[in-house]
């Protein structure tokens, strides 16, 4: 699962090494940003779901174009800042960044990968920097460097290649392996930095696949007890004070028919009868 996500400039969003836990739930008012985080933490997901789908034949820029080419970056920021999300996740059990920020602008031209990196979240002895597996973008824009090492304390030497910046590395990998001779014989490139780009690259599918499957939970603000938590969990007909009573009471004796959905919240979730009749 992700443990902690960062964000900055993309729409309202600011959020800095936001930690979570394996439930997480999500409450603001109307037009607070809770859409616009949803739209932050699939932002690299939903670019690999529709890669191919969009007519600009780039995974970024058809992600860029859906989001707005003039709504993309946090209204508020100077022309030409960088939207920058950081995801921490695990990788066949080791905890690892993946970093990816790139800068808008009206049109295609003027849209760019700023900077695509994984690295090794654990410090290691010795070392005041994490490990990097890869790091596109960071000295100029159509430059990458992959580790010939795949830890800290090994041997490592950083080759180079053309990449190109309106395009996530993961979408250009085979085309990169192929057209290099030194990265191709590399093979702890050719194995093991492929097997984490997969690994990468299957991780947010799932998460994509995941977050179609999650249903709106209805979330109280305020603490449910007795009568009231009743109510709140079986669409009970009692006219609790401050809630609306049940819409479908029953005709005669016995428990109530399970509500369609619940009081005013707008849940559809299935509701038990009620067990005070």
């Amino acid at each position: 699962m992700i443990s902690r996500f960062s964000c900055h400039n993309f729409r309202n969003i600011q959020a800095d090494a936001l930690e979570f836990e394996k439930i997480n739930i999500l409450i603001g008012p109307n037009n607070s940003g809770k859409s616009n985080f949803i739209k932050a933490i699939t932002f690299f997901s939903e670019m690999l779901k529709n890669a191919g789908k969009g007519s600009l034949k780039s995974a970024f820029l058809d992600a860029v174009a859906r989001n707005g080419w003039d709504h993309s970056l946090y209204k508020h920021a100077e022309e030409n800042t960088p939207i920058d999300f950081a995801w921490d996740i695990c990788l066949n059990g080791e905890p690892v960044r993946y970093k990816f920020s790139f800068v808008v602008g009206e049109s295609p031209e003027k849209c760019n990968i700023w900077l695509e990196e994984l690295n090794a979240v654990e410090l290691k002895e010795r070392y005041d920097k994490e490990f990097n597996y890869f790091r596109c973008h960071d000295s100029k824009f159509g430059q990458g460097f992959f580790s010939t090492a795949i830890k800290t304390g090994t041997r490592n030497r950083r080759l180079s290649f053309a990449v190109d910046s309106k395009e996530t590395l993961i979408m250009q990998f085979k085309d990169i392996l192929l057209k290099n001779q030194s990265i191709y014989g590399n093979e702890l490139i050719r194995v093991n930095i492929a097997q984490l780009l997969y690994e990468l690259q299957k991780y947010f599918e799932g998460f994509r696949r995941s977050q179609g499957r999650c249903k709106t939970a209805l979330v109280l603000p305020f603490k449910t007890t007795g009568s009231l938590r009743r109510w709140a969990h079986t669409g009970c007909r009692d006219n609790i004070p401050a809630l609306p009573p049940c819409r479908y009471p029953s005709d005669g004796p016995g428990p109530c028919p399970p509500c369609a959905r619940a009081p005013d919240w707008g849940c559809a979730a299935p509701l038990p009868a009620c067990r005070h009749p």
